[in-house]
């Protein structure tokens, strides 16, 4: 029985080398990760990453080695640093409407102690263009101007459905504001909305290296602009500065694409749309849309019989992707896998405790990309080239001990 324990124990201890290379081998890419010395770190995903991930990031792992062959995998969480807006709508109601020498008066009671930074107003009417003055008092009596000649525009008709009659200000704790309208009809003020708009501000990289090209589609009324970066990056939206100094107003498309395939005719693409809305000289040129892998955008503009609008710049940007990682053995030898098309989601119990994660985590940096046929690492070498080889390793056990276990029947008779 000694010959025996003596043979298999060494065939046991390659077990954790096996469940190593399995879980790795699954991928196709990994980055070794350094500087480990605390239990909570953070990862900025390289933007070279993005061009061989799954586009919901659910083949990223993190598996670590200690100097005894065994396999670990660190939970994470993957954290989007978009910007988040929540409004909190403010209690008030309308206590006077007055009418005197082409003004009219609207006059707002807050009912809160909550801040406003944001009214929004409906009207009956379309097809306006006015200008408002935006007072504020605590005591009903002393006023003071809040903003004064701003412009809230409507435009409709069988190509346009457009409204700006949002008036964003500084943050204000009032308990009255006045409204006042020139205007020679009536604008009918449907409703109003008293808000505090409250903001987070995302974690955002802005990408200037790309080469863009604009086509004008005379027959659509439309300039195209094709905006191709040099790699696979995650967008989340366009900062345009107009260079026209006139006022404007036309419907934008913005798409990405998200396939390409070769026809006889040539090469034939599948864009997907991010945003569709208005560019107007009335409001910032900001557009914000959910965060998507892509290597070009495609910007449509609607020109209809008015001339082409021109940039100063154009600014595409997208939210910092991080790892927030919970290290088990801070002496072990970590690597940041991915690339697995059948990957799914790992289920970690991190999630759920989110409160617990450290604030100011230190950022690791990862080595460079190095694919999995290049093996670096003595215990992924492969064991088997193939299944034959597998086979083959298994008949030569069976085979040395069924002879063990011939001897010790023939040294007993």
């Amino acid at each position: 029985m000694k010959v025996k324990l003596k043979f298999i124990f060494p065939i046991l201890l390659l077990s954790p080398v096996l469940l190593v290379q399995g879980q790795m081998n699954n991928f196709r890419y990994k980055r070794e990760i350094a500087g480990i010395n605390k239990p909570w770190h953070q990862i900025i995903i390289p933007d070279e990453m993005y061009a061989k991930v799954k586009s919901d990031f659910s083949d990223i792992r993190i598996y670590g080695i200690n100097a005894s062959n065994d396999t670990t995998e660190a939970p994470f969480l993957l954290e989007v640093e978009n910007t988040f807006m929540e409004e909190l709508r403010v209690p008030f109601k309308i206590i006077n409407q007055v009418y005197a020498k082409g003004v009219y008066w609207y006059t707002f009671e807050s009912t809160s102690k909550e801040n406003i930074n944001e009214i929004k107003l409906h009207f009956e009417n379309d097809n306006f263009d006015w200008k408002v003055n935006l007072e504020a008092s605590l005591d009903g009596l002393n006023w003071s101007t809040i903003t004064e000649e701003y412009r809230i525009l409507s435009i409709h008709n069988s190509k346009t459905n457009y409204e700006f009659t949002n008036i964003y200000f500084s943050e204000s704790a009032f308990h009255y504001y006045r409204l006042s309208i020139k205007s020679i009809i009536n604008p009918k003020l449907s409703s109003a909305y008293l808000s505090n708009q409250i903001s987070k501000q995302g974690n955002y990289k802005y990408y200037n290296n790309y080469i863009s090209n604009r086509v004008e589609n005379k027959s659509e009324k439309q300039s195209i602009t094709f905006i191709d970066f040099k790699q696979v990056l995650p967008i989340s939206g366009l900062q345009i500065a107009v260079k026209n100094k006139i006022d404007f107003y036309r419907p934008i498309e913005i798409q990405c694409l998200v396939d390409s395939f070769e026809t006889p005719k040539g090469w034939q693409y599948v864009y997907s749309n991010l945003y569709q809305g208005v560019i107007s000289s009335f409001e910032q040129g900001d557009f914000h849309f959910k965060t998507q892998l892509t290597r070009q955008l495609k910007l449509i503009i609607n020109n209809d019989d008015n001339e082409l609008l021109t940039f100063n710049k154009i600014e595409p940007y997208g939210a910092m992707h991080k790892l927030i990682i919970r290290f088990s053995n801070t002496d072990a030898q970590y690597f940041l896998v991915y690339g697995n098309s059948n990957a799914l989601f790992p289920e970690y119990d991190l999630k759920q405790f989110p409160d617990k994660i450290p604030h100011g985590l230190s950022t690791l940096l990862t080595g460079n990309e190095i694919m999995f046929k290049d093996k670096i690492i003595e215990i992924e070498k492969p064991l088997f080239n193939n299944v034959k080889g597998l086979w083959i390793l298994m008949s030569v056990i069976i085979l040395i001990l069924g002879w063990f276990t011939f001897r010790m029947l023939k040294s007993t008779k």
